[in-house]
């Protein structure tokens, strides 16, 4: 008996001092929206009616939490390591034989793996319960995981198909509850590069701007034999201070028009001109998805065209490219959103 008390009143001192702890620990800020890759996680649930914090405990043990702020509701997901990496990369070598398993995350009640190979990358959702894999964004996308919130994986992607034709940086929001994704028009403020190496030769014919747009449309010139479809020329936007410059390959300015730009706006300057220097920021063009072009030769022995976009000093500023191609005409409309505008600068 003397043996049984000893240990009772050993499990009495030790959770003592676990619910001191609870009082007197401070408060842990954790602020992923999803759990850190290869783990599994076995999920309790504690309720207190009181609004005590165990944020330090868990971390001591590695669970992670939620907190429910109103009901002091935890849910607490114990990291048991068992079979978790090894599994999930077995999992993906039987569904996917010519990839490899480059990342995972966690996401809700789900794993998402990034599976490669060379610079293809397709994400697959893991069911760890039903052991269930589904591929929801393929490698025509060519997209890179960005986020996920609640119920929505968030990635970013240029598409481009199989025939290299990439498109300005957008959204796709995969919605893990109805199984179907969207895509949304992304607004970015930094450097991209877009369109295809050896697209087909355009003239530029006319720019209006309007509100907060300008708009480019680029035609094929009658005589020229195209081959391979129509792609987009290959442009590179360079965003520097208060000016946008869209340089695009392969392009040359109609001869019959001289003066293509129509101003409405007087919130843009728009100067055009054809230049022949080299490119300045090559090394925009080796970076990865969903902003550069994971290009090794970066010599491109083209004519090209420059659109510098003008927007009022000091302001500050994201945009945006949506591109269109329809028969033997390509468009270009660029959305500028003035996010703060600060007209005398800073004193």
């Amino acid at each position: 008996m003397r043996s049984k008390d000893q240990i009772t009143l050993l499990v009495i001192i030790v959770v003592c001092i676990l619910m001191a702890l609870l009082f007197i620990l401070p408060n842990f800020n954790n602020q992923n929206s999803y759990r850190p890759p290869s783990h599994n996680y076995f999920r309790t649930r504690t309720v207190f009616f009181i609004p005590i914090r165990q944020e330090k405990i868990a971390e001591f043990l590695a669970w992670y939490v939620d907190n429910d702020e109103y009901m002091f509701d935890s849910y607490i997901y114990r990291n048991i390591r068992i079979n978790s990496y090894k599994k999930y990369e077995d999992k993906a070598n039987k569904n996917y034989p010519n990839m490899v398993l480059n990342n995972e995350y966690k996401v809700g009640e789900k794993v998402l793996f990034e599976i490669v190979n060379n610079k293809d990358y397709l994400y697959a959702l893991y069911d760890i319960y039903t052991e269930d894999i589904e591929t929801i964004v393929g490698i025509t996308e060519n997209a890179r995981f960005q986020f996920a919130e609640g119920e929505k994986i968030i990635f970013y992607a240029k598409g481009g198909d199989d025939v290299g034709n990439l498109q300005f940086p957008y959204q796709v929001v995969y919605d893990i509850e109805t199984r179907s994704s969207e895509e949304k028009q992304l607004f970015i403020d930094r450097d991209v590069v877009f369109g295809a190496p050896f697209s087909w030769k355009h003239e530029l014919v006319d720019i209006t701007v309007t509100n907060d747009e300008v708009a480019m449309r680029l035609v094929v010139p009658e005589g020229q034999v195209p081959a391979g479809g129509h792609r987009l020329p290959f442009t590179i936007v360079n965003m520097e201070s208060n000016i946008l410059g869209l340089r695009i390959f392969g392009v040359v300015v109609s001869e019959d028009n001289h003066d293509i730009v129509t101003n409405s706006n007087k919130l843009f300057d728009i100067r055009l001109s054809e230049i022949e220097t080299p490119i300045e920021n090559s090394s925009l063009l080796r970076e990865d998805y969903p902003y550069g072009a994971l290009m090794e030769n970066i010599s491109i022995d083209r004519s090209s065209i420059l659109i510098e976009v003008e927007v009022e000093e000091f302001a500050v500023y994201d945009y945006s490219i949506e591109t269109y191609i329809v028969e033997d005409v390509a468009e270009y409309i660029l959305t500028i959103r003035i996010l703060e505008s600060n007209e005398h600068g800073d004193d």
